[in-house]
């Protein structure tokens, strides 16, 4: 019995060892593996300070101050990018007005990158183009002397007004220029700045013609009179601003009458000395007159009758050529035919008339061959 139990003893003393050894060995070991990890840790990161920045130089770890990354500020300034580095700039105003310049980085509304914005800039107006995407300005102009006028009339104007729209977005730097021209006055031109307001230009003035030649031979009307023209202004990108131009048209005068004297031995004073008696003033409105005004086309003339008629004048420009004559849409009064007396509308013939304006004006005459030729609402229509 007593030797049974020494050899268990033994055994469970060799187990126990065995146990240890075996847990010895593993606790080194680990041991071992924690110690090697710290040694690399130990020459990759370096040592550092308080307040100090890991930066990575391409090779390794450093420890950096953070002044080397960005600058020293003050209180109230802020970062800026010169291109370079970042630097700490003061922002300072005064009655709302920056004290110092300021480069913009980046494009907010209609302040773009590059853009300095130079000291004495209100900060409404930084914060209005901030807040307003870009709008092209446009130029329009006012207080031109426009119209239609009669062969002759006289005309005379020294001044006009600019007025720009999205004047935040104009060249204020550049100015632009005006040009009066006419074909028969001579020119007058100067500096229209880039600014609202009225323009006094050099005098301009004279007689408005449709030609200078009394016949006008293929010439029943002129555009382009007087012509205004400012140009040459640019908006805050570089580009042009829109160019106005302000101009007059000028024509001839016609009369439409109705006289039972015979014009036919003497067109040219009897024609002259019938229109001074019918209408003084040239303007249509006399008792005789059944219609006048300023003629730009042939196609424009007719009308309508309003009672019974004796002979019809037809007093037109000999710059036009009159094709047709119709009543009612159907019934052909003239042919166009000079040298035919047969239709119900015969051609006279020519003479120079002095219009209220002083000018001479070749005419020519057409005439009803009989009297009461057109009962009231006759419609009748040139062409």
């Amino acid at each position: 019995m007593a030797r049974l139990d020494l050899t268990q003893n033994v055994q469970k003393n060799v187990v126990e060892l065995t146990n240890n050894i075996t847990q010895v060995r593993v606790e080194l070991n680990a041991g071992l593996l924690l110690s090697e990890n710290v040694t690399q840790q130990g020459t990759t990161l370096p040592s550092a300070t308080t307040g100090q920045l890991l930066q990575y130089n391409g090779t390794d770890w450093t420890a950096v101050d953070l002044s080397a990354v960005l600058p020293t500020a003050t209180t109230g300034q802020y970062l800026q990018w010169n291109g370079t580095n970042w630097v700490a700039v003061s922002l300072t105003t005064s009655g709302g007005v920056l004290q110092s310049d300021i480069v913009v980085t980046d494009t907010v509304g209609n302040v773009t990158a590059g853009t300095t914005l130079t000291a004495g800039t209100s900060f409404e107006d930084i914060f209005n183009q901030m807040m307003v995407s870009y709008q092209a300005p446009s130029l329009s102009v006012t207080g031109w002397t426009t119209g239609t006028f009669e062969h002759g009339a006289s005309f005379s104007d020294t001044t006009f007004s600019l007025a720009f729209t999205n004047d935040a977005n104009l060249n204020t730097g550049v100015s632009g220029t005006y040009n009066v021209t006419d074909s028969f006055i001579t020119g007058v031109g100067g500096v229209a700045p880039a600014s609202d307001g009225g323009i006094t230009t050099a005098s301009f003035s004279g007689d408005l013609l449709v030609t200078n030649s009394n016949a006008g031979v293929s010439t029943t009307q002129r555009t382009g009179a007087a012509t205004l023209t400012v140009s040459g202004h640019q908006n805050s990108q570089g580009g042009s601003v829109n160019s106005v131009t302000k101009s007059s048209t000028v024509r001839f005068r016609y009369w439409v009458v109705d006289r039972a004297e015979s014009l036919n031995q003497n067109p040219g004073s009897a024609a002259q000395l019938m229109l001074a008696n019918a209408d003084s003033s040239l303007n249509g409105t006399g008792s005789d007159v059944i219609e006048s005004g300023l003629i730009s086309s042939v196609s424009t003339l007719g009308f309508t009758a309003t009672g019974s008629y004796d002979y019809v004048y037809w007093i037109l420009p000999a710059a036009f050529t009159v094709n047709n004559i119709t009543q009612n849409t159907s019934i052909n009064l003239y042919a166009g035919d000079t040298a035919d007396q047969t239709t119900a509308v015969i051609y006279l013939g020519e003479f120079d008339s002095t219009n209220q304006h002083g000018e001479s004006v070749r005419m020519q005459i057409l005439r009803s061959k009989v009297t009461n030729a057109f009962a009231a609402g006759s419609v009748i229509a040139v062409s």
